[in-house]
């Protein structure tokens, strides 16, 4: 789990001077302890993990569209250094065509009609792939 190496990721960092890598990784260590002490917070499990790395990512991609935007590119470009060391913290995505192969097994084999209920197997078999994507594949063979 990657709350577990967190720790010698930021000393890391510290020794080597790598300011970016040090920001990237002190706000994911913040965003695990908001997720842990939230109201109502369930279990930092690995899934957890991934999706609170995903949001940091999608926001800092965010953010480069309007520091770009506005002309500050020295902005954009400490965002884009913090996602070079985010992306690697991820687990491989399961490929497209595994996650087509699963959802024609499972639509063949269980004959429903309803796009949720597809969507929600093939998210548990997957967790960590996106489900926009789950859902485009399953739109297309529905």
């Amino acid at each position: 789990m990657i709350q577990n190496q967190i720790d010698g990721l930021i000393k890391s960092a510290m020794l080597n001077k790598q300011a970016s890598a040090l920001r990237a990784y002190r706000a994911v260590k913040t965003a695990f302890m908001e997720y842990k002490t939230a109201k109502n917070a369930k279990p930092l499990d690995e899934v957890a993990e991934i999706n609170i790395i995903r949001k940091m990512i999608s926001a800092r991609e965010d953010a480069i569209q309007q520091f770009e935007a506005a002309g500050r590119l020295e902005l954009a470009k400490a965002e884009a250094e913090e996602i070079v060391y985010l992306k690697p913290m991820l687990p491989p995505e399961a490929s497209e065509e595994d996650i087509r192969a699963y959802a024609e097994s499972i639509i063949t084999e269980k004959g429903m009609q309803n796009m949720g209920k597809y969507v929600k197997v093939i998210k548990e078999k997957f967790p960590t792939t996106d489900g926009k994507l789950i859902s485009t594949i399953v739109k297309s063979l529905l």
